[in-house]
């Protein structure tokens, strides 16, 4: 059994406002080193250009920055580290081998993709017997 640790949110910025939507949306402290690497695969992966994502500004992330960008580690029971899971857009993520950039599932509307099944059952197991056990903790949707 796995468990979800270590939650960090990034918050969607207001659109509305013309100077927080001109003006950068990630700053480099929100990020440790090893999550840099999974930051420009995301980025890649929605076709969003630039050499520094730190002075991207919000508009340039076509809608990804309307909403949170939210981060899990996944752990053992005994607390090691195995997994590093994002989430955005609402409805899409990526999940690495923890402190790489080593891609082991996506998550694409909600649901996972998965080449080793047995991963992504275990992992849908885990967030489901955490949701059963703290209904108000913040997890990814689905794994399935």
């Amino acid at each position: 059994m796995f468990r979800f640790t270590n939650y960090r949110e990034i918050p969607g910025a207001n659109y509305k406002d013309p100077v927080i939507w001109g003006g950068p949306w990630l700053e480099r402290s929100q990020f440790v080193e090893h999550e840099l690497a999974q930051l420009q695969w995301v980025l890649r992966e929605w076709g969003i250009r630039g050499d520094d994502p730190f002075a991207i500004p919000c508009g340039a992330f076509q809608g990804m920055a309307e909403v949170p960008l939210e981060r899990w580690d996944v752990t053992t029971e005994d607390g090691t580290p195995v997994y590093s899971i994002w989430t955005y857009m609402v409805d899409s993520g990526a999940v690495w081998a923890y402190g790489t950039a080593t891609l082991v599932g996506q998550i694409i509307q909600f649901g996972g993709e998965f080449e080793d099944e047995g991963l992504a059952a275990a992992l849908e197991e885990s967030r489901k017997a955490a949701r059963e056990a703290n209904p108000d903790m913040p997890l990814p949707d689905s794994f399935d």
